[in-house]
């Protein structure tokens, strides 16, 4: 038996070194984004300082950070790397904390059939703006209203295996995939659409940040949900329940390409831990992308979903929601230039006094970037949204109101 054990402790001491040793000498990329904007907003409160505004900046905030985002990739071996991301931002909510950090296996392809998987904290493969680095997105600078509610509430802490078969590698043009998520640590999503809405801007919630709610009268109140905490936490642990999602995907190379998603947090609504209500979130999501010529591309994404919280017997939250853009993207030698427009809604069904969740709103966006040279850029953003919330009318706020919110951003890449 002490042999077996001796033998145990030393494979496992060498498979430590070997793998530290491993670590120690992988090729190592850091990249980052500096950015600084001014801003010009019709903003009273912001959504970040616990208010309902969907936008991020306030009528106060004429010069901020956008973020500063630092991402590293350690590539371990030829088929092993490990990634981390990290952000700053100077506002209401936490200066810095870790948006991604995940280990991933992506061996070479040796034949059309080809496997990757990937374990820790990442944001789920939904979005076609954020392809900058960190999740951001390079135009324009505030996501839509789906990619907005990713980056703040839907974050897989868990394992996900994906299969693909290349249409290079078997004579055709277009490839197949097809992935699945397990998941912890997302129980409370949902609650941010309920109490808030949808909103729209560029500021993602890290791992173990709280952002604080409005000063809803259901919220801590004996007449509503006296055991919820004050502030939002989505990425945490309510009921010892793993979600799930699940993918499929079409793309032909250098064209169109067609994907659906399918999350589903499994969330028991009843549960209650560390002051946070289970939200049983689920959303269906397809996403599309087709380049028109060379230089100009055409993408949509549409969400629907629901979300359920607490007893349906007694004081409960039980929304449907729902959202689509559709955004073109001309580039020219230097500029990019990009309009979108979009739509979003909360529908309130359920009769839970003083808790009315309905939204519904629109917004065009139009973008503008020029590249100085590969690591300066300067953006331009105007914003125009129109909304009904009707979470207002306990602010003695009107339902009905029009926001814009303009941006000049200055960027620096590394």
């Amino acid at each position: 038996m002490l042999l077996k054990l001796v033998k145990f402790l030393s494979s496992l001491l060498v498979t430590v070194f070997s793998f530290y040793t491993s670590f120690l000498y992988a090729e190592t990329r850091i990249s980052g984004l500096l950015d600084l904007r001014a801003v010009d907003s019709n903003t009273d409160i912001s959504w970040i300082d616990a208010g309902l505004a969907p936008t991020r900046f306030a009528a106060d905030d004429d010069v901020a950070l956008g973020q500063a985002v630092i991402a590293a990739h350690w590539q371990i071996s030829n088929a092993l790397s490990l990634d981390g991301v990290t952000s700053l931002y100077d506002d209401a909510g936490n200066s810095i904390g870790i948006n991604e950090l995940y280990i991933k296996y992506a061996p070479a392809p040796r034949n059309p059939w080809h496997i990757q998987a990937k374990a820790g904290s990442f944001f789920p493969e939904i979005s076609l703006e954020n392809t900058g680095v960190g999740w951001t997105s390079r135009v324009p600078l505030t996501n839509s209203a789906i990619n907005t509610w990713i980056g703040e509430e839907v974050k897989l802490s868990g394992v996900q295996v994906s299969l693909q078969n290349l249409g290079k590698m078997a004579g055709r043009e277009w490839d197949f995939t097809s992935s699945l998520s397990l998941f912890v640590n997302n129980d409370p999503t949902g609650s941010m659409l309920a109490w808030r809405g949808w909103a729209m801007h560029d500021r993602q919630l890290r791992l173990g940040e709280e952002i604080a709610i409005a000063d809803l009268p259901t919220i801590g109140s004996e007449m509503g949900f006296e055991n919820q905490s004050p502030y939002y936490d989505p990425f945490t642990e309510v009921d010892d329940r793993p979600g799930y999602a699940l993918s499929m995907s079409i793309k032909k190379t250098r064209g169109p390409g067609l994907k659906y998603y399918r999350y589903d947090n499994r969330a028991n609504p009843v549960s209650v831990r560390d002051r946070q209500y289970g939200w049983h979130t689920r959303f269906d999501h397809l996403s599309f992308s087709y380049p028109l010529r060379t230089s100009t591309r055409v993408i949509a994404q549409w969400l629907s979903g629901s979300s359920l919280m607490g007893f349906k017997t007694e004081e409960h939250v039980d929304i449907h929601f729902s959202a689509w853009f559709l955004s073109v993207t001309e580039k020219f030698t230097h500029f990019r230039l990009s309009i979108r427009y979009e739509t979003f809604n909360v529908e309130d069904r359920d009769r839970t006094p003083m808790d009315d969740n309905r939204q519904k709103g629109d917004a065009w966006t139009l973008g503008l970037r020029y590249d100085v040279n590969k690591s300066f850029s300067v953006a331009a953003e105007y914003i125009a949204l129109k909304e009904k919330n009707y979470a207002r009318k306990y602010f003695n706020q009107p339902i009905d109101i029009g926001f814009s919110q303009s941006q000049l951003a200055f960027q620096w890449r590394f």
